[in-house]
């Protein structure tokens, strides 16, 4: 038997709901704000739509803009 590890890719709707509150790295198919890649702490999904938190802003991206989806891990 094995573990989802530390760092695994968030694939399902189910997924992404269990994983509220988890830091997380979107890669997205277009830019926000110049970025392809968003890393924060996962606060909500409701309705197709994934926010998350960074150090200065909240972002809300469709699920459908997201190719990949992940938690991370950070040793502080």
């Amino acid at each position: 038997v094995s573990s989802k590890g530390v760092e695994y890719e968030l694939r399902t709707d189910e997924h992404i709901s269990s994983s509220i509150g988890e830091r997380v790295e979107a890669k997205l198919f277009a830019a926000v704000d110049g970025a392809k890649s968003l890393i924060g702490e996962l606060t909500a999904f409701v309705d197709g739509k994934v926010t998350i938190a960074s150090e200065d802003k909240e972002y809300t991206v469709a699920r459908s803009d997201i190719s990949k989806l992940k938690t991370i891990f950070f040793d502080n």
